[in-house]
């Protein structure tokens, strides 16, 4: 039998080719979840300027307004980095379904152009 040869790029490209018409709602979450991935790992340098900063200072009066200045940046920061990640898991279940939907017409098209003898042969039936 000549069976195709099945590679991971051919693979990757139907894969692409599912995922093409919503190309712009894949890109959006990748991008929310990198951006808020590197915004979540930055978080605990303020909490090191934040503890140096108790830990260096003799006056801890005068430290207060950096001290809340660090808070507030870390709020900031963990607020922008949930939000990303909220948005890309709206994005992500929108364009999931649509996606796993042209993958499956995609494969009924590739299916129904083989032959009837390819589902009427009893051979391929004890495979599974």
């Amino acid at each position: 039998m000549n069976t195709p040869k099945i590679t991971v790029g051919k693979l990757l490209r139907a894969f692409w080719n599912g995922l093409a018409p919503q190309k712009w709602f894949f890109l959006t979450t990748i991008g929310t979840f990198v951006v808020g991935s590197i915004l979540y790992v930055l978080v605990p340098t303020f909490y090191k300027s934040f503890f140096d900063l108790i830990t260096n200072t003799s006056d801890k009066v005068s430290a207060v307004p950096a001290l809340l200045k660090i808070i507030i940046e870390i709020l900031i920061i963990n607020g922008t980095s949930t939000v990303l990640y909220w948005i890309g898991m709206f994005t992500a279940s929108y364009y999931d379904p649509k996606t796993q939907a042209t993958l499956r017409q995609q494969a009924f098209s590739y299916i129904i152009d083989h032959s009837y003898t390819y589902f009427a042969d009893n051979f391929t039936g004890s495979i599974t």
